[in-house]
């Protein structure tokens, strides 16, 4: 009887803490842009699928078949600045905390578009997709009450490291035009990547990934910010390191202390007097 009281708490405790959903998770009154026409992901079955999974304020999603935005909007008479938002989770999935990493956003009056790319294991595809989404957002600026000129990326750890990709590699062709949002450029104005991972190969085993990272091309302004005790700080810093000497413009901001999550760490400030100081919001 008592292995058995014991058994049904535990039930108990998985139902309030945990939630898994299939299908598509999205908040009902937030607008959600679907990246690609039905066709190229794998017809009508797969729209909007996804695998999530909620632990208390900590959202995870896996196996994300119709990469999509989700639409939070800043209130404003005037264009907004807008960030598109690359969560983490080693390209395996997608974890966020939505009060936490998304809403802040809209209080500082910038339109933040939250990303679930490609996962898991498809960084190229992923790569594609945070193309595509750039050049939806910067098309469609006037929907969306956008200032074109003022489009950047956030990133944490595998996000991060994605963002920071497209703002080396921006000129590169992997898909082939669909319509007249791929007419558009997809360079971001301003990156702002938190633990960025990766510079050193996903498997750690190189000095410095100079294949993903050429430094040749015209970088948007690049704030990363760290724990010093993240393994992935290494590559971080040489990444910065490389991009200052190549003209670019960086600003790096480590923590004593906090680990590759950065839990108790306020970078969130720093960025938004980096954000003031760039002129990129008021």
């Amino acid at each position: 009887m008592q292995q058995r009281a014991r058994f049904y708490s535990l039930t108990i405790f998985l139902a309030v803490t945990l939630s898994i959903v299939t299908g598509v998770s999205a908040e009902p009154d937030k607008p959600v842009i679907r990246l690609w026409p039905i066709e190229m992901v794998g017809v009508e079955k797969n729209r909007l699928r996804e695998e999530q999974i909620v632990r208390k304020d900590k959202i995870s999603v896996t196996n994300v078949l119709d990469p999509n935005l989700t639409v939070y909007l800043a209130k404003s008479d005037r264009p907004t600045a807008a960030v598109i938002f690359c969560p983490g989770g080693a390209y395996k999935k997608l974890s966020y905390r939505p009060e936490e990493e998304i809403k802040k956003w809209n209080d500082l009056g910038i339109s933040l578009f939250l990303l679930k790319y490609t996962v898991p294991d498809n960084p190229d595809a992923a790569f594609k997709d945070i193309q595509r989404a750039v050049r939806l957002i910067r098309h469609q600026a006037d929907k969306w009450n956008i200032d074109p000129n003022r489009i950047g990326l956030q990133g944490n750890s595998a996000g991060g490291h994605l963002c920071v990709r497209l703002s080396q590699n921006y000129q590169q062709k992997v898909y082939e035009p669909i319509d007249d949002a791929d007419r558009v450029r997809c360079n971001p104005n301003f990156v702002i990547a938190r633990s960025a991972a990766y510079f050193q190969g996903r498997k750690s085993d190189l000095e410095f990934d100079e294949a993903l990272f050429p430094m040749k091309n015209k970088v948007a302004p690049t704030f990363l910010t760290y724990s010093k005790d993240d393994k992935f700080s290494i590559g971080g810093t040489e990444y910065a390191k490389r991009l200052k000497k190549a003209g670019g413009t960086v600003h790096l901001k480590l923590f004593k202390g906090g680990g590759h999550g950065m839990r108790g760490c306020d970078w969130f400030t720093p960025a938004t007097l980096w954000l003031k100081a760039n002129k990129i919001i008021e």
